[in-house]
């Protein structure tokens, strides 16, 4: 049943764009409900749930999405530590005791350096 309502949704071609709202007409609406008849709860309850996410308070939404909000926290440093990464094997190249104990020692002005093979 929920893919025979998500494909009605997804077929709205009737709807207004006013101040970023999507607001579906009453003949859209009308299609929708012979569709669904439970439509009209749907839509009360789906108002309901974005007004209590959007007065909820840090921790209330903690509590209530604990799994996306860690989800989110290991993506993102996930993430970041990429970024660190890259900057830090170009530093690991540029540390003499790093090019003395993997390089090759080129000569007495050059030192130590890192065969282009690594």
């Amino acid at each position: 049943m929920a893919s025979r309502n998500n494909s009605i949704v997804a077929h709205v071609t009737n709807v207004e764009h006013h101040d970023n709202v999507l607001r579906v007409t009453d003949t859209t609406m009308r299609k929708m409900s012979v569709a669904d008849p439970n439509i009209a709860a749907i839509t009360v309850e789906a108002k309901a749930a974005t007004q209590s996410e959007k007065t909820m308070t840090l921790r209330q939404a903690f509590d209530l999405y604990k799994k996306a909000m860690g989800f989110s926290v290991l993506f993102s440093t996930a993430i970041v530590m990429e970024g660190y990464d890259t900057a830090l094997i170009g530093a690991f190249y540029a540390f003499p005791p790093f090019t003395k104990k993997y390089g090759t020692y080129v000569n007495e002005a050059d030192g130590y350096q890192i065969p282009a093979k690594w």
